[in-house]
């Protein structure tokens, strides 16, 4: 039962192009929703392929190169896209964004690729040759590129719980 004193609060707005909804009922609401929201923008600056600074684009820049200096969490979020690439055999990929990237979706260019520009990217495609260092991240084919965005967001969600939870904001709802 949410005490008189509390009232509910609404944060909209958007994060990781897509929405971002926190409804909260504690007394911190204000606090706890900054903190979810400013989670949110650390994985989608460290994370996004949009973004020519992000340490996924890094990463893919020196792809076949070397292997790129990356955030724990960068690191953290990589490690969980293996872990899942390993279980569905592979059908979820990270190294998906040599194909992803054709399409330009969101771009002032957005297009259909022809099928042999399809063709080409996957043969780039195969998370068996990422490999992940104590502080690196490095992809062994001139060409591949990462595209975090199938685990990215979830991962932020939920630890963007964990963190309202462990800041003592059990009365939260974060829709993205």
């Amino acid at each position: 039962m949410v005490n008189q004193k509390e009232e509910i609060c609404t944060d909209i707005g958007k994060a990781m192009g897509t929405f971002l909804r926190i409804t909260s009922y504690g007394r911190r609401q204000g606090e706890v929703s900054k903190a979810v929201r400013a989670y949110f923008r650390n994985v989608e600056n460290l994370c996004s392929r949009f973004r020519s600074d992000s340490d996924v684009s890094c990463v893919s820049a020196a792809a076949g190169v070397k292997p790129v200096m990356v955030s724990s969490l960068c690191r953290d979020i990589c490690r969980c896209s293996l872990r899942e690439a390993a279980f569905t055999g592979g059908i979820f990929d990270p190294t998906v964004g040599a194909l992803t990237s054709l399409w330009n979706i969101g771009g002032e260019n957005e297009r259909i690729p022809s099928k042999e520009e399809i063709e080409k990217a996957k043969v780039l495609i195969d998370y068996k040759h990422i490999e992940i260092g104590e502080r690196s991240v490095f992809l062994k084919e001139k060409g591949m590129s990462l595209d975090l965005g199938g685990i990215a967001k979830e991962y932020a969600l939920h630890q963007a719980a964990a963190l309202a939870e462990h800041m003592g904001e059990c009365s939260m709802m974060i829709d993205a």
